[in-house]
């Protein structure tokens, strides 16, 4: 006669719980989140805008314009990474670049200075989203 193992059930539970967890885990670091996954990066999308942008002041023996002279260059990821709050902040209130002419004016000037609301949605992202650096592959 065959005996019955009460605890048989319950070690089969709990193997059948640990391998799922192994294999829900192991999906989870190996493939980023939806999130991260979307979220800006440097060398994709926030290097692009600098470049064209911002680039030509802040960078070293930069172009002054009317007397202003950008305070740090921002040209690599070590560079910008410390001041994207910032960055971020200024893009938002439209003080970075700066173009002084009237709002009123906007698209009338052939030098004229300033972000799409898409640029600076991707500076706010980028920011909020932990400044990550990407791929420099990617630039």
């Amino acid at each position: 006669m065959k005996t019955y193992n009460r605890f048989v059930p319950i070690v089969r539970l709990a193997v059948l719980a640990a391998c799922t967890t192994l294999l829900v885990g192991s999906v989870a670091i190996a493939s980023p989140t939806t999130n991260e996954a979307k979220s800006p990066t440097f060398y994709e999308d926030v290097l692009p805008i600098l470049q064209q942008n911002c680039q030509n002041c802040h960078r070293e023996g930069g172009a002054n314009y009317g007397g202003m002279v950008a305070p740090m260059a921002l040209l690599t990821y070590d560079q910008v990474r410390p001041w994207s709050r910032s960055i971020a902040r200024h893009a938002q209130a439209r003080t970075m670049p700066p173009w002084h002419a009237s709002p009123d004016q906007a698209g009338l000037f052939s030098n004229e200075r300033g972000l799409s609301n898409e640029q600076i949605s991707t500076l706010v992202e980028w920011a909020s989203g932990g400044a990550r650096e990407g791929d420099a592959r990617r630039a």
